[in-house]
């Protein structure tokens, strides 16, 4: 059976940097092995008419290395094809991961899959729908002929192989350019020495003003000279403004708004207050142009992350980087050393200190298989076996 492929857009893998700014809020297939791609040739390749058909749609999760959900495969038909995307989640991608492989079959009953040994583990190698991805993707699809044989209720295997790929360290200088104020996902889109992907950025300082690109100043956003520091392993001659910042309690907020429910506004203010010790309930509203947040989920956010202090990003986790142009602290002290953070800003000056959100990151590669629920439905009995899993669909 020929292997049918269809790419749509390429693009290039996304993985997002959180960069936290103290600123003022005014496809492809080869069949030979490939030796691993850089994060910045990572590609997504899929449907070229740009999305499944609304027939029998289903969404099933992808799960590497057995409880890791890295994304979904999205099945739906047309009545004479089934059409099976692979398509990782943008929490999947920020952390590094792309597809090298992708398996999948079709059947009518666990017969028509081939399996092997004692348990009836499957062959992914001997999969009618196959393929190795150079460069990785993070999107994937088939076309597969519908055959009548099959009947109504089918079994469906998707299996791939995900690796995860570590971005190069940031060098000790960097520039940065800042754009989309109060997005959905962060505070900025963040674009640093010209090089892709974007990455997700924070304000970090509310009482400076760092103008964005497309503002109502009409500034570029570009900035240069910003020395760079880790938060995780600060030198003992960082910076004042640096040194003294809660990184444990931000690093947590990090790593937890986003499954736990809040906002990325709710997220950008509980930051603020860890940062400036200050209580943005007395704040004036008009001040955030365009944040949404409630204050209940301020003080909830900002409640836990204190509790929180000792926060240690684990290497599935985000830490923060700091960025500060000139190598420069504003001055005035952290926490704010007046009572209105409106006087400082004021009274003082534009200022540039930065820091980013980095993902802590070991290559790592791990086999994935489709199933609606961590462990469903195995091929092998009685959880003897590999943990290989199929799912179930109904042609309409």
């Amino acid at each position: 059976m020929r292997i049918q492929e269809i790419p749509r857009k390429v693009y290039a893998g996304l993985l997002v940097v959180l960069l936290m700014f103290a600123v003022s809020c005014d496809g492809i297939v080869d069949n030979q092995q490939q030796s691993d791609p850089s994060i910045d040739s990572i590609v997504s390749l899929g449907k070229q008419n740009g999305g499944l058909l609304a027939l029998g749609e289903e969404t099933i999760t992808l799960f590497a290395g057995q409880n890791i959900p890295v994304g979904t495969v999205n099945v739906s038909n047309d009545g004479d094809n089934l059409f099976v995307e692979y398509l990782l989640d943008a929490d999947a991608i920020v952390k590094g991961w792309c597809i090298t492989e992708t398996h999948a079959h079709v059947g009518g009953s666990l017969k028509d899959f081939p399996l092997r040994g004692r348990w009836n583990n499957p062959a992914p190698g001997q999969f009618d729908y196959k393929g190795k991805h150079h460069p990785c993707v993070t999107d994937f699809s088939y076309e597969i002929p519908i055959d009548t044989d099959w009947g109504d209720d089918i079994l469906i295997a998707t299996h791939a192989v995900v690796k995860r790929i570590c971005p190069e360290p940031l060098p000790d200088v960097v520039s940065f350019n800042i754009s989309n104020w109060a997005n959905a996902r962060s505070a900025w889109d963040i674009l640093v020495d010209g090089t892709e992907p974007t990455r997700a950025g924070w304000c970090g300082d509310v009482a400076t003003r760092i103008p964005y690109a497309g503002d109502r100043v009409g500034s570029d956003g570009n900035y240069d000279n910003a020395f760079v520091y880790e938060s995780i392993s600060l030198p003992s001659d960082a910076p004042s403004c640096v040194a003294v910042l809660p990184w444990g309690s931000i690093n947590w907020i990090l790593n937890n708004w986003k499954d736990l429910g809040y906002s990325s506004g709710d997220a950008q203010v509980a930051m603020w207050g860890l940062i400036h010790n200050y209580d943005f309930s007395v704040f004036p509203r008009e001040r955030f142009q365009g944040i949404e947040w409630t204050q209940a989920n301020v003080d909830e956010l900002e409640k836990m992350a204190r509790k929180n202090a000792d926060f240690k990003p684990g290497y599935d986790d985000f830490y923060a980087i700091i960025l500060l142009v000139d190598n420069k602290c504003p001055d005035y002290n952290f926490p704010f050393d007046v009572p209105d953070p409106l006087e400082i800003i004021n009274r003082h000056p534009i200022k540039q200190m930065v820091y980013i959100d980095w993902p802590k990151c070991k290559g790592q590669k791990e086999t994935a298989w489709g199933a609606h629920d961590v462990g469903l439905i195995r091929f092998s009995p009685g959880r003897q076996g590999n943990w290989a899993t199929y799912f179930e669909y109904t042609l309409d």
